[in-house]
């Protein structure tokens, strides 16, 4: 599998969004087994949940916002609303 991925040229960064051909299988997944229609540029890729998160806390909150952090929660969530 590495070999083939040298070869390949997949050993590089991908785009910020994620790889396209996997962006396509999540908006075909949402179409055809839960009927949601996204456009691509709405599908996002990150390398893990507190990432997304982390992004997501960041374009929507301003400072003065109250966030109310459920029990249980990874340690790191305090500190990811407070930045």
């Amino acid at each position: 599998a590495a070999y083939a991925a040298i070869d390949g040229g997949a050993t590089k960064y991908t785009p910020t969004p994620g790889v396209k051909a996997l962006r396509e299988a999540i908006q075909r997944k949402l179409q055809r087994e839960n009927r949601l229609d996204y456009a691509l540029p709405s599908i996002v890729v990150g390398n893990g949940a507190k990432q997304v998160i982390f992004n997501a806390f960041a374009a929507t909150l301003d400072d003065g916002d109250e966030v109310l952090v459920p029990v249980p929660y990874w340690p790191s969530f305090p500190d990811i609303v407070r930045v």
